[in-house]
């Protein structure tokens, strides 16, 4: 079968490359046009066709891309079923309309965290929720603190409160942006300032 370009599905898109843009290089570098999480910082293959026949070719002596399980070590023409994997992350071979279709999975990347399965009662938060036990030793016993905003579970929380503590946290993947505000006032010229007001929000990138 032959193909005349190739398309790549990712958390980007669908983005079309016709032959005369290619090869493509697979890898962890910002250089690549398919990027995976990973170690490094540079391509581990190369995406190209050959009269029509797509085929992936290695870069580096280290075999650490694999294709239908086994090590990539050599040149090895595509097939629609074929998959390679990189650390976890998945690279599905299909075929559409004349071209070669490339769907990046990662879910089972090793280099992508993923939120915790909570249950729905969960979704009214409360300190037991947003408050794992190094944080909270954070807002009991770090004096002067006066906001925490979290990453890594990836929920949203627009504001909440944990021994007096602000909370936030602006969900994930652009979802939300997180705006906190403080307001200050003094008595007088040359009185000390003191906060007077704070509260936090996260707003809807569709917003």
């Amino acid at each position: 079968m032959k193909f005349d370009h190739l398309v790549i599905r990712d958390v980007e898109g669908e983005r079309r490359f016709d032959a005369a843009q290619l090869p493509l290089r697979v890898g962890t570098g910002s250089d690549c046009e398919l990027r995976l999480p990973g170690p490094g910082g540079g391509p581990v293959a190369l995406l190209d066709l050959l009269n029509g026949a797509p085929f992936v070719q290695p870069v580096g002596r280290d075999a650490i891309l694999t294709i239908n399980g086994e090590p990539l070590q050599t040149s090895r023409g595509l097939e629609p079923d074929d998959e390679l994997a990189f650390f976890g992350s998945r690279i599905r071979v299909a075929a559409a309309d004349a071209g070669l279709v490339l769907e990046v999975r990662l879910e089972d990347s090793a280099y992508v965290t993923q939120p915790p399965e909570l249950p729905d009662s969960a979704a009214a938060v409360d300190d037991e929720t947003i408050a794992p036990t190094a944080f909270r030793r954070l807002a009991r016993g770090v004096p002067g603190v006066d906001l925490i905003v979290l990453g890594h579970s990836h929920e949203v929380i627009a504001s909440a409160e944990v021994d007096g503590v602000l909370i936030a946290q602006a969900g994930r993947s652009g979802s939300h942006l997180g705006r906190a505000d403080f307001t200050f006032q003094r008595a007088g010229r040359d009185a000390p300032w003191r906060m007077s007001s704070r509260a936090a929000r996260a707003i809807a990138v569709t917003d």
